[in-house]
């Protein structure tokens, strides 16, 4: 089930670049925040239309939220490092997401070309996410996670010395993979 939802984000993670960079190249920065922000419009109107599907449930004077139930959970091992390593995995592709394409275009690169190789991170995220199980089943679980941040990093560390075709594409790999296997 995990490897489905990971699959499902890492297309969002395919598609957008992909999109926002072709709308860049072809009419204009200014036109691709059109792009997003009608995205995010219709993503809203998605949301406002779903159904409320949650069991009802009583409101007593002592309930939070959940947030008592949940701060009993970190207390725990095992929340506390899946709450650790998801920190870790998010923070070093938002990093490398983030800074990453602006290098590309520091270099010269076009905004499809850019967009294709963040593009080419969900790729590779979406489909490795379907195998993580059997990758995991393998090993331990904290091995496989560690592993695949540990190609994470790498693909961050090894960005700015291949900004030039076709090994621009490698670090995309890296931290695809990264991402696709360390997703909970």
């Amino acid at each position: 089930l995990a490897g489905r939802f990971s699959f499902a984000s890492g297309l969002g993670g395919l598609v957008s670049p992909l999109l926002i960079g072709s709308v860049a190249t072809f009419l204009g920065f200014q036109a691709s925040f059109v792009v997003v922000a009608a995205y995010a419009g219709l993503t809203v109107l998605m949301g406002l239309a779903l159904p409320d599907v949650r069991a009802p449930r009583g409101r007593t004077a002592t309930s939070r939220g959940g947030f008592s139930e949940a701060a009993a959970l970190l207390r725990q091992r095992g929340p506390q490092v899946a709450v650790l390593l998801t920190f870790v995995r998010l923070w070093i592709g938002s990093g490398w997401n983030a800074f990453f394409p602006i290098y590309l275009a520091e270099r010269g690169f076009s905004p499809v070309i850019i967009g294709s190789v963040v593009s080419g991170s969900g790729l590779i995220s979406s489909f490795t996410g379907l195998g993580a199980h059997k990758i995991a089943q393998r090993t331990s679980n904290q091995v496989a996670t560690a592993a695949a941040l540990a190609l994470g990093a790498l693909g961050t560390a090894i960005s700015p010395q291949v900004a030039f075709l076709p090994l621009v594409y490698a670090p995309a790999l890296l931290q695809g993979v990264g991402a696709g296997f360390s997703m909970p």
